[in-house]
């Protein structure tokens, strides 16, 4: 494994930005220790990815054919239909709920909503946001507190 990582990785450098490379160097190391842990031997998993520099090729040319349709037609791209197909057929919330414990789910959300109440301060006529929110108080009232403007 760590053979076909390192010379994936060399194949892509000059190539991809170092964010894409840390990207498809995760979604392939995720891929080979699922297939592991789903039973197969790293002999068959390595065989049936094949060539690394083949494999940098086709992720290369993968990056040029979506940069090009990017560039060609934006308003062309069903980007509903990719971050179905990105998250596995499930919509993105769900995928994010789904995420194993530790994660980060806790972080994430309330990143959501304290970008959802900044957003409605600057906003104030803007029905998009949020412009209220509920506070838990420690003996358990709830309150209905509004921005003040």
């Amino acid at each position: 494994m760590d053979d076909f990582l390192y010379i994936l990785k060399l194949q892509l450098e000059g190539r991809l930005s170092d964010d894409q490379i840390t990207d498809q160097m995760h979604i392939y190391e995720d891929y080979i220790q699922e297939q592991v842990a789903g039973g197969k031997t790293m002999e068959q998993v390595m065989r049936k990815l094949g060539d690394p520099a083949k494999v940098a090729d086709m992720i290369v040319e993968h990056y040029e054919k979506l940069e090009k349709q990017i560039k060609k037609d934006p308003a062309g791209i069903d980007y509903n239909e990719f971050f179905r197909n990105a998250f596995y057929g499930v919509s993105y919330t769900d995928y994010l709920f789904s995420l194993p414990m530790g994660a980060g789910k806790t972080y994430l959300m309330a990143a959501f909503i304290y970008l959802d109440l900044y957003f409605a301060y600057n906003e104030p006529t803007n029905p998009s946001f949020a412009h209220n929110s509920i506070r838990r108080i420690r003996n358990g009232e709830r309150h209905l507190l509004r921005w003040k403007q």
